[in-house]
């Protein structure tokens, strides 16, 4: 057995039964390591091309519970699972590198992060090929054998809409202005 560090962080194994709260469980979990860590929230957020103002770069900023209600009720929490730590670090481990093409995204509002974290991790895991239980799980969170393990059924990226386009010009080429 791994020997439990001083700074890990232990989490219960939660069991969701609808998909549409793993983002919201997984950003509890994201916050709560990276505010023990001292982490901002550009530290996950760079990696997965999240976009939030330098200014508002502050957990308190992006409160996720201003606007979304995490109900702890509805999440079977498993808690005799024997140190389950999360790190920030193992999830950038696994996301390293997907800056370099999944799509730059913000929203309207930044309270809105934990879908654009979610949408985006689907994005990865679609492109990789993972099936949604193995992102799940770097986040302490299942849901029963009832559930089909599939992006149809965990459709993150869904639940989000583009509201708008913004381009910039690409600096190869000569652009002629006033």
């Amino acid at each position: 057995m791994k020997k439990r560090h001083k700074s890990d962080i232990t989490q219960p194994w939660g069991i969701i039964e609808v998909p549409e709260l793993a983002p919201l469980l997984g950003a509890y979990r994201i916050e709560e390591i990276c505010k023990y860590k001292n982490h901002s929230p550009s530290y996950i957020f760079d990696q997965l091309n999240i976009v939030i103002p330098k200014g508002i770069d502050s957990w308190d900023d992006i409160n996720y519970r201003n606007h979304h209600y995490l109900n702890m009720s509805s999440i079977k929490l498993v808690e005799d699972v024997e140190g389950l730590c999360i790190h920030a670090e193992d999830i950038l481990d696994i996301i390293k590198g997907s800056n370099s093409f999944l799509p730059r995204i913000t929203a309207l509002n930044y309270s809105d992060w934990p879908y654009l974290l979610f949408a985006q991790l689907q994005l990865f895991c679609e492109m990789y090929k993972l099936k949604p239980s193995e992102i799940l799980c770097i986040f302490a969170i299942s849901f029963p054998e009832h559930i089909e393990d599939t992006w149809d059924i965990f459709n993150w990226k869904h639940l989000l809409r583009q509201e708008s386009v913004i381009l910039k010009f690409n600096q190869t080429f000569n652009i002629f202005e006033n």
